[in-house]
């Protein structure tokens, strides 16, 4: 099989794009042929690798429209094999547009944007950027040449095929996955002492980047309510964002003394090794990568109904969900109730189970299933 891809970045930026990597490498490994067209990449054995020219006038607020163009052109004028496109990318028979619906996103874009808060809801149908977004979407959803929507939650799949009811049938599911921690890991006790620590204390995560869409106010409060009945809990914060606001958020709880904010300090494979679970009340994720990952660390992970991530978790087992981040109440009694040294370990035992179940190898098979599914469709009738 011949495989075209067409992504904005063939390197490591961010989630979308590392899942780009891994499946032109998966694919080549299995034997098939693949070329990557991107505006700037790292070549890779094996994997063809043709860099487009972007515009040289790119605004931001159109810079997706703009270089998405540019790589449609491209795979529009691809005539053999299969295509696949990332996020915002058209003239594609497969795409996956790993931040979810577009749509979806801006409305709680518009929660969380200062100016937003201020003037309301409204301020996004004023932003041009959302509109060139939008008609990426759609130019995206609509192509003729679309044959299968692959999404990474049946959440995300729900925002889409209702805006979209003509890709429900085209629509695939594959959650994201994780790979096994690379071993030995770092020494949890060093670890500790190093970010401040107590040895022996119960530790919550949080981590990500945008903490107020993350939900990391919501998280706070949540543990407040825990560290009442739990005095020896500790919480600690990682991820990019002003952390001063939500600093003095924790002292107006009362629990400063027991949140560390760490920022970008520590890898995530170490934060996760120092940590026990993961609190992650997102308020909009279409399948937060942390989720997988905190599992293979053996980590429960307490997160929200609008995470597509909650989709692979055990309710009561391997992690918590609740419907909304703001039911704080809810989130305090699943943490409560994981953090119990009757549950703690047996949780932590099904979180690895369940990320074992959630590879990224056997996400990445689903996908070639998928591919080889649309290239026997196309062969048998190469006029449509």
């Amino acid at each position: 099989m011949k495989v075209t891809m067409g992504v904005r970045y063939f390197e490591p930026k961010g989630g979308a794009e590392k899942f780009s990597m891994a499946l032109a490498e998966f694919l080549r490994d299995r034997g098939h042929t693949v070329r990557v067209f991107a505006l700037s990449g790292e070549p890779k054995p094996g994997v063809e690798l043709i860099l487009l020219s972007p515009p040289k006038f790119m605004p931001r607020f159109c810079r997706d429209w703009l270089t998405g163009r540019v790589l449609s052109r491209a795979l529009d004028q691809v005539t053999d094999g299969v295509t696949w496109g990332e996020q915002k990318v058209w003239h594609a028979d497969v795409i996956r547009p790993g931040g979810g619906s577009e749509r979806e996103y801006w409305r709680v874009h518009a929660k969380f944007d200062p100016l937003g808060q201020w003037v309301g809801s409204w301020l996004q149908y004023l932003t041009p950027k959302r509109v060139f977004d939008l008609h990426a979407e759609r130019q995206s959803m609509t192509s003729p040449r679309l044959k299968v929507l692959i999404t990474n939650s049946r959440y995300t799949g729900g925002h889409l095929t209702r805006d979209f009811p003509e890709v429900a049938a085209k629509l695939s599911v594959v959650h994201n996955g994780t790979e096994p921690p690379a071993r030995p890991l770092p020494s949890r006790s060093a670890l500790r002492a190093r970010m401040g620590l107590p040895v022996d204390a119960v530790t919550v995560l949080f981590i990500g980047h945008g903490f107020r869409r993350k939900g990391l106010d919501p998280a706070l409060r949540a543990f407040a309510l825990a560290a009442e009945s739990r005095p020896g809990l500790r919480f600690l914060v990682a991820g990019r964002d002003r952390s001063s606001p939500f600093e003095r958020l924790a002292h107006r709880l009362g629990i400063g003394d027991r949140v560390i904010f760490s920022g970008e300090t520590y890898s995530a494979r170490e934060l996760y090794t120092a940590s026990d679970l993961l609190l992650f009340p997102s308020y909009f994720d279409p399948f937060a990568n942390v989720t997988v990952e905190a599992l293979g660390y053996g980590l429960p992970v307490i997160t929200t109904r609008t995470n597509g991530g909650h989709e692979v978790l055990h309710h009561g087992l391997d992690g918590w969900v609740v419907d909304d981040a703001d039911q704080f109440e809810a989130l305090a009694e699943g943490l409560l109730h994981l953090v119990d040294p009757a549950h703690l370990p047996a949780a932590q035992q099904a979180a690895r189970a369940t990320a074992g179940q959630n590879t990224l190898t056997g996400a990445l098979e689903k996908v070639e299933q998928i591919l080889l599914s649309v290239d026997h469709g196309k062969k048998l009738h190469p006029q449509e």
